[in-house]
């Protein structure tokens, strides 16, 4: 970690201890946490677009089509080696073919 980067954790619980000091309590400031952090969650969902009753089904829709993605690049993949295995064997019997004089060609 970076000289001037702070852990995180460090600073909540500093913030903490000098708001138990000035006079709140914990569990006040728990709270206070625990709103404070679902509001920032929701602004961040809201900023996505994730933060309606559908925003479940649309991940799950996300994952399916990345999904499908993976699957597909596999699947061309697959292919792409299939081919080129088939053209290098297709070569190597044509040279055959050629160096023996294959008569089924005359």
């Amino acid at each position: 970690m970076k000289a001037d980067e702070e852990d995180p954790g460090r600073t909540l619980a500093a913030l903490g201890q000098a708001a138990h000091e000035e006079g709140l309590s914990i569990q006040h400031l728990q709270a206070l946490i625990e709103e404070a952090s679902d509001l920032g969650a929701k602004r961040a969902l809201a900023r996505i677009g994730l933060h309606d009753d559908r925003a479940s089904n649309d991940m799950r829709d996300l994952r399916n089509l990345l999904d499908s993605w993976r699957e597909t690049r596999r699947t061309m993949w697959r292919t792409v080696v299939k081919w080129t295995t088939t053209l290098i064997m297709i070569f190597i019997a044509a040279g055959v073919a050629v160096k023996f004089q294959n008569p089924f060609w005359d």
